[in-house]
């Protein structure tokens, strides 16, 4: 059996895309993400975020959903399927005095699937779990004078994860899965502050976080009448990640003035559960699902913020238009819509943090059938508006782009 030269462009082309989602920095320009571990996504980039994300309870053959790693098994046998997402967001920022904007675009995630054996599929995937992107300016002045100090404070950074999963189908209604590899990332923070018009000082300070991680899921899928239901759930345990704290005092030359470098230690990360229902009948679909993580647990707190127990909840509806070819039925184009909460895991000013959204989306298979291209747009707002905190009003657009190849093909191979 021999490669076939799409499965070699593919595989080619995962290479690059992974390197460069690896490089790749966040760009959300959220205040928010200044907190913790920055803006937890607790949702995957894949189709089904035109359905809000969606997706403990679905499975799909022409995307691939590491929400649920069970839902692997559903992927065409002997296939090869590669996918990618893009993310453009813009920002408008709300306070009781002022109305600014940001946005940026970024790269979310690259996977890989392939069917190698009857009844086992496995994904290989690296994708953002947090993003951290700040920026912030404060005017001081100084005691006794009227000299004013600026204070300057960017964040960046977040956490990773890279995985493998791998996918079983146990007999015909169950299906089971497990994502084994690692988190990792950072978070960084710099300080630079300003007196008349060159920087006097500058504090860094940059936090390495990793751990193995396992994260397990299951499927029932049944057919009742004309209906299909599914019913799925996940769990992944709670992880103790290593921490390595670097941190720095500049003086305005860049000289080093205070250094202190490889403090160790280890940082809770709580664990996380999840479950959801989804129905099928004709063209539509239509999915609910929870998300659960007990922050409260790890008891994780700084100036005027602490953590609070998160529940992320999504409904989506998608329906699907079928027609008629030479080959049966094929798939023409689907449209997709919506609703998600997100009762995040921050408590700033004895206020939760939470979003409200709304998705919108279609997609359609390429001519030849071997790639399905997904775009959605997402709108809603994140905090509000007080004394001391924003409201973020967003935008989402995002693209997910799908590509199969036949894995093998049989026999000697001639161009």
């Amino acid at each position: 059996m021999f490669l076939t030269t799409t499965t070699k462009q593919l595989l080619l082309l995962c290479f690059c895309c992974a390197g460069f989602t690896a490089a790749a920095q966040p760009g959300i320009n959220s205040l928010y993400s200044a907190y913790g571990f920055g803006l937890m996504d607790l949702r995957d980039n894949n189709a089904y975020t035109s359905m809000s994300g969606a997706g403990i309870a679905l499975r799909g053959t022409h995307t691939i959903n590491t929400l649920n790693p069970a839902s692997y098994s559903a992927i065409n046998a002997h296939r090869l399927l590669f996918e990618m997402s893009v993310q453009g967001s813009s920002q408008q920022y709300v306070t009781s005095t002022q109305n600014l904007s940001g946005g940026d675009i970024n790269f979310k995630r690259a996977a890989i699937a392939a069917n190698l054996f009857k009844n086992w599929t496995s994904v290989i995937s690296m994708q953002r779990l947090s993003q951290v992107d700040y920026k912030s300016v404060s005017v001081r002045n100084v005691g006794g004078s009227v000299s004013k100090i600026t204070d300057y404070i960017t964040g960046s950074g977040g956490l990773n994860q890279a995985f493998l999963g791998n996918a079983w189908q146990v007999g015909k209604h169950f299906s089971v899965g497990l994502n084994t590899g690692m988190i990792f990332g950072s978070v960084n923070k710099k300080n630079q502050v300003l007196a008349g018009e060159q920087y006097n000082l500058t504090v860094e300070q940059n936090d390495f976080y990793s751990q193995f991680f396992w994260k397990a899921g299951l499927q029932w899928t049944s057919r009742i009448g004309k209906t299909q239901w599914t019913v799925g759930g996940t769990f992944q345990p709670a992880l103790q990640l290593d921490r390595i704290s670097d941190y720095y005092i500049k003086d305005a030359n860049e000289t080093v003035l205070v250094e202190e470098k490889g403090g160790t230690q280890s940082f809770q990360y709580p664990m996380q559960y999840a479950a959801g229902i989804s129905m099928q009948k004709g063209g539509s679909t239509f999915s609910l699902d929870a998300i659960r993580q007990p922050w409260s647990s790890v008891n994780y707190r700084g100036t005027n913020f602490k953590t609070k127990d998160a529940s992320n909840f999504a409904l989506g509806y998608r329906y699907t238009k079928m027609v008629n070819s030479y080959y049966g039925k094929i798939e023409k184009y689907s449209l997709s819509a919506g609703l998600q909460f997100d009762d995040g895991y921050l408590e700033i000013y004895k206020v939760p943090i939470r979003t409200y959204s709304a998705t919108v989306g279609m997609g359609f298979p390429s001519r030849n059938g071997t790639g399905y291209y997904n775009f959605s747009v997402r709108t809603g707002q994140r905090g509000q508006v007080g004394t001391t905190l924003v409201k973020e009003k967003f935008v989402d657009v995002h693209v997910n782009i799908s590509l199969a190849t036949l894995l093998f093909v049989k026999g000697r191979q001639y161009d």
